[in-house]
């Protein structure tokens, strides 16, 4: 028993006790969206995106690898526990996805089938930017709001100005 207590606290001692305090430190006080901004980064490129943010920001999913590599649920790891619903392992908490996804107000992005799917009502910059991708290619919209469910899988690049109002529509924004 004592050599097990004394090798807890040699690893608590040290390099390791130093990384947890400073870990600890250099996360507290921060919200969740800093937080996401700082472990993932943004992008303007809607390619390498990941989340819309509030802000028009893409969290950049490319990993530094020139294109996309990461999945949605992958920012569950940043995820505060107290967020966090029953025991599912870490990659099956899409729930858990959705309520921080909601609780920031971000969308997810999907630009492989240039498809968004909102859980909250967008802010200016967030209709800015779907309204400059809706302008690019074919666009698909899914949103969940208070209940209401409402999927729109036919835009074309002559709908853009349609999407946005049918968005204001759906969320009340008008």
């Amino acid at each position: 028993m004592h050599k097990i207590h004394t090798s807890i606290e040699s690893l608590l001692t040290g390099s390791l006790l130093d990384h947890v305090v400073q870990s600890l430190v250099e996360m507290a006080g921060k919200s969740y969206e800093q937080r996401l901004r700082e472990a993932w980064g943004v992008t303007d490129n809607p390619m390498l995106g990941g989340y819309l943010l509030p802000d028009g920001d893409f969290l950049d999913f490319s990993e530094g690898q020139g294109y996309r590599t990461a999945d949605h649920r992958q920012i569950e790891g940043v995820v505060p526990s107290k967020w966090r619903k029953g025991n599912k392992p870490r990659g099956y908490r899409w729930d858990d996805v959705v309520h921080v996804s909601k609780k920031i107000g971000m969308f997810r992005w999907v630009p492989e089938s240039w498809h968004i799917t909102m859980w909250t009502p967008p802010t200016k910059e967030q209709l800015r930017v779907i309204g400059k991708l809706a302008k690019m290619k074919p666009f698909m919209v899914a949103a969940e709001y208070r209940g209401k469910q409402w999927e729109e899988l036919d835009y074309t690049i002559h709908d853009a100005e349609r999407i946005v109002e049918d968005i204001k529509r759906f969320f009340k924004l008008n």
